[in-house]
Formats: structure tokens, sequence, C-alpha cells
């Protein structure tokens, strides 16, 4: 069943935008799934549904009177994933929006331009809902002039489905008003990545609460990463030496080697006792979450992903392993089994290296990202320059936000 298009309420307000930040984002695929299982519950505006693996957040708006916050996070929680923190907003209608009242002439006929602007400080949500209609607002990268505006606008005025696009080149922002049961969001930025240009859902740049918020959140999964791979080393460094150095590198008259190939009961060596030792913590407690993400990814949205990759290997070498030992220990054979406990110590060892690494990297850039926003000044000097009876220059100073900055 399709989810329900929403139309805006006829008395208050009882759309709302959520902001969920998580953790446990590693892949295209996480995305894809928590998306794909939003979609399907009921209440949810699925044009407005925005996951982002840069930013590890979800961006969407709801109907409070058919579905509440409680409901959504549980699903994504039921993914595998961990809700960091949520804020809520509501939304009203279009008049949340900079609404401009535009009364410009042809310049080329030699006219005057005059626009009255109405500023509401309100944020901007990234869509809106109107009647039958959504409004989507994009930040698009790649533009340049007035011809670049000219050549979006074209193209989207003709995909079915789509009312107006008004584009600003200053701010980089479209607000695109479109029938969300003809054209999403996700569609609409897929048109203008086919022109050339870098669409991205517009979400205002956050206050220092929000943006502290993100970096500890980048912090604790660095962190939390960070001591997975450190105790996954622990496993691996002796792994190593048993299987590449001891039963390998020395001849198989050193005393090491012959303790580790000593039989404790017919088919059981020590080597083998030892690395099952090794590899039974790290394939079933490091690699819990792996199961968890990988078996609801499947369960809830349908489709495999990169935790059910690691999760169906290291399972595989773990039980082809203690099925090959197991064999000859029942069957009394002198002559031990082929064992390959050590894949699953190295594999999930070397995913949580890349996946601190990843962590350290997401960091780093949140951390520039902030202070380029720091450098964002909130308000402006307006200068106002008069003549005076005497035809002497007056001129007057006044603070105003940066917002009625036009």
């Amino acid at each position: 069943m399709n989810p329900k298009i929403l139309e805006p309420p006829t008395t208050g307000s009882r759309i709302v935008k959520a902001n969920i930040s998580l953790s446990g984002l590693s892949c295209m695929s996480c995305v894809q799934s928590i998306e794909n299982a939003l979609q399907r519950l009921q209440g949810v505006i699925v044009p407005s549904i925005h996951a982002s693996l840069s930013t590890n957040n979800v961006i969407l708006g709801f109907d409070k009177s058919l579905i509440d916050i409680e409901k959504i996070t549980k699903v994504i929680q039921d993914l595998g994933y961990h809700i960091e923190d949520v804020v809520t907003e509501d939304i009203v209608t279009e008049e949340s929006y900079v609404k401009t009242v535009n009364t410009n002439n042809d310049t080329n006929n030699g006219t005057n331009n005059k626009t009255k602007s109405i500023v509401d400080t309100t944020e901007k949500p990234s869509f809106a809902v109107q009647g039958n209609e959504t409004i989507t607002v994009l930040t698009i990268g790649g533009m340049s002039c007035a011809s670049c505006i000219k050549t979006i606008q074209t193209a989207i005025e003709l995909v079915p489905g789509v009312a107006s696009i008004n584009i600003n080149l200053l701010t980089t922002q479209a607000t695109i008003k479109h029938d969300p049961n003809r054209i999403g969001s996700r569609d609409l930025m897929t048109k203008i990545e086919e022109i050339g240009y870098e669409p991205q859902l517009y979400a205002k740049g956050p206050s220092n609460k929000n943006g502290n918020s993100i970096r500890q959140n980048a912090e604790k999964e660095q962190r939390k990463m960070m001591k997975r791979f450190l105790i996954s080393l622990i496993f691996a460094i002796p792994t190593f030496f048993i299987t590449m150095i001891f039963m390998m590198v020395l001849p198989e008259t050193n005393p090491i080697h012959m303790a580790l190939d000593y039989q404790i009961i017919p088919g059981l060596e020590v080597n083998t006792l030892i690395l099952f030792i090794f590899a039974t913590p790290v394939q079933f407690i490091l690699g819990y979450p792996f199961y968890v993400k990988g078996i609801r990814s499947i369960w809830y949205s349908h489709q495999a992903n990169m935790d059910t990759l690691v999760a169906v290997g290291t399972t595989v070498a773990y039980i082809g392993s203690l099925l090959n030992v197991s064999i000859p220990i029942a069957q009394r054979r002198s002559e031990p089994g082929q064992q390959f406990f050590e894949t699953s110590v190295f594999l999930i060892t070397f995913i949580y290296l890349g996946r601190w690494l990843e962590a350290r990297a997401k960091g780093k850039t949140f951390e520039t990202i902030t202070k380029l926003m720091e450098l964002q000044p909130e308000s402006a000097t307006l200068l106002t320059i008069t003549l005076d009876k005497n035809n002497h220059e007056v001129i007057e100073e006044h603070e105003i936000s940066l917002e009625l900055v036009q």
C-alpha cells in the first residue's frame, strides 16, 4: 500500500518536521534501508524523507494525527541504528518561507525594478505541503550566472508535475512547487544532476547547539569504532603470529611449532583450540552489530547491506571451520580437519579499522564545516545616504539581520 500523500490541515498545524541524529550509518545501503522502511509508514510524507550519510541524520515530515515520532524512531532502531537526538518542529503552511512579491519590469525597456519582501525569520524547511502540491527547497551547486538559472528553470518546468520553480543565484536556493503524486524530490534532484548541477535538500545552517551536537556524535562514533578495533586487534595479533609465523615460517622441528601441533585428543590440535577460543568472542561479541543490522535490514527493508555481507562471510568461515574440526574429532581420526578461524578474526578487525578511519575523516570534516559556518556574519550594516536642505550628504548606519540584505 502506497503511503498517503498528505494535505495541509484545515485548522491548526499537524505537519511536523523531524531531524533525527543517529549513529551506525556506514554506507549508502544503510541510507537506502532507512528510507525504504520510512516510506512504508502511514502518515510520513514520502518526498520529504532524506537520510544523509555524511551528517548521520534523517530529515522527514509527518502528520502527527496519523503517526508519532516514537513510532518513527522505533522503526529506525529496529533496523539496528542508535538514535542520538531528535528535534521536531511544527510546519504550518507555505508562510514559513521568505515570500517575495516581484513587480519587476523588463530591464531592457529601461523601467525600474521594485521588489517588496516580507521576511519571516522562521527557519525554512526543505519541504512544505500546500493543497495537492508539495514545495521542495533545494540548494544547487555549480551555478555561476543567470544563464545557469535559465537552463535549470527551462528543464524543470518541462517536467510533468512541476507547477513552478524559482531560483536565487545569490543563495543558490531553488523553490519548486510540484505534485508529489507525479514527481518526488529525489526525481527532481536527479533531473538537475542530469543537467550538470549539484542539488541538495535545503537545510538552514545549524545553530551552535546543533553544530556541537553533530560534532559530539561524530566524536562518539569515532571513539566507539576505535574501541572495537583495538579490542579486535588484541585477538588478531596472536592469531596472526600463530597462523602466519609459528605454523608457516617456523620449521616443523621448532619447539613452538611442535607444541602447537600437539593433539590434545585425536583430531584436535593445540593451535586449532587456541584459534577457536580467539575467534569465538570476535565472531559473536564484536561481530554482533553486523548480525543485528544485517538481519534487520533484510527483515524490515527487504534488502541486504554491507553488514549482511560481513555477517554472512564471517559466519561461513567460522561455521565451516567448526564443522571441519568437529567431524575428525567425532570420528576419532588422527588427521585434523582444515580450519579458517583466522578469517573471521582478520576480516572483522579490518572492517573496524576502516570504519574507525572513516569516522576520523568525518570528524575532521565536521570540524572544518563548523569553523567555516562560524565565519558567516549574523548581521550587516546598512548605510543610508540622503541629502539635507543644504545638499550635504547625511549618512545613517543601521544594523540589520543578514536575512534582510537584498
